[in-house]
């Protein structure tokens, strides 16, 4: 699963990108220069062709990580932000009314010239300079989270909370002694629904391998059951289908990333109304997996979330000592 989900964000940064040169700013600078630079000579064309593609990346992707750093940074500030942002226009829109004509500064500068290599690197630079309007298209939508936190007294406060990269929040937190309950809002722009979340954290953390093991081998030991599984992938097209899949345990657990009965991350999470639950982790592929079990190990609800995944699996084992019929 994890070389899928990571295959598909590869094709659609290629693909954003290729949406991105065509843009009318991009392809109208780059390519009458890719032109002249490329085919300048009958041999040497692939050369050429890769140091001018490095020229232009050395300005638009400096531009790039310059522009994730950034929302890093704000990204816990909107408010001052675009306060701040929203005073500047009206001040510089009044300041034009009343007849303010700013001078902007400009950089003289032309096209590098020259046969050899260095001057393609140098036209690819000043094409990519040229055209960097694109790179904003490469940037990936902003994302907004707030946090309450209700510690095992009771006492509730909001997180102040810290952007580490595009989608990424973090927090410095002492947890006190307990179950603490965590609610996360989240909002995406207009592509996403975003949402709330609820979360109950124990503290400390209770690892529990055995118990890992135990609900494989329970698994192992179902001939049979009903798999009903529900996949989303994008909340604003819906929750997706539910699907009703006829399988036995061993056949469950050989897709499964636990099937050989380890991970790296097993925690135990409290009881829920007395079933025992576990939770696995998996931070290379950045995956969790939420599991409740019955009385006798066997998993009866499963919630796996992977990077723009979320599949909620719920499990109908047949009673004791029925062959013919399932529930």
């Amino acid at each position: 699963m994890g070389d899928l989900l990571f295959g598909t964000t590869l094709l659609a940064s290629f693909l954003g990108g290729v949406v991105a040169l065509l843009a009318p700013c991009c392809v109208s600078v780059m390519l009458p220069a890719y032109l002249a630079t490329g085919f300048r000579r009958r041999t040497g064309i692939l050369a050429a062709t890769l140091i001018f593609a490095a020229g232009v990346a050395t300005v638009i992707v400096s531009i790039g990580l310059g522009a994730t750093v950034l929302v890093a940074l704000i990204s816990g500030h909107h408010l001052l932000v675009f306060s701040i942002g929203g005073a500047a226009m009206a001040l510089g829109g009044l300041a034009l009314l009343a007849g303010w004509k700013p001078q902007l500064p400009m950089i003289a500068g032309r096209a590098p010239t020259g046969h050899g290599f260095g001057s393609v690197y140098g036209l690819g630079v000043f094409s990519g300079a040229a055209s960097s309007c694109c790179a904003p298209v490469l940037d990936d939508q902003s994302y907004g989270l707030s946090a309450t936190l209700a510690d095992p007294r009771g006492t509730r406060r909001a997180l102040k909370l810290r952007g580490c990269g595009t989608g990424c929040f973090y927090t410095p937190l002492t947890w006190r002694k307990g179950t603490s309950h965590l609610t996360l809002t989240a909002s995406a722009g207009e592509e996403w629904a975003g949402g709330r979340a609820g979360l109950a954290i124990t503290w400390p953390a209770r690892p529990d391998a055995a118990l890992l093991r135990e609900t494989v081998a329970a698994m192992k030991r179902a001939p049979r059951l009903t798999l009903h599984e529900l996949v989303t992938s994008n909340t604003t097209l819906g929750l997706g289908d539910l699907k009703q899949l006829p399988i036995t345990g061993k056949e469950f657990l050989a897709a499964e990333p636990y099937g050989s009965g380890t991970a790296p991350v097993i925690t135990r999470l409290p009881d829920d109304i007395g079933h025992r639950r576990l939770a696995l982790a998996y931070p290379a592929e950045h995956t969790q997996l939420d599991l409740t079990l019955d009385e006798t190990g066997r998993i009866f609800h499963e919630t796996l979330t992977a990077p723009n995944h979320l599949v909620t699996r719920t499990f109908v084992h047949p009673e004791t000592g029925e062959e013919g019929h399932e529930h």
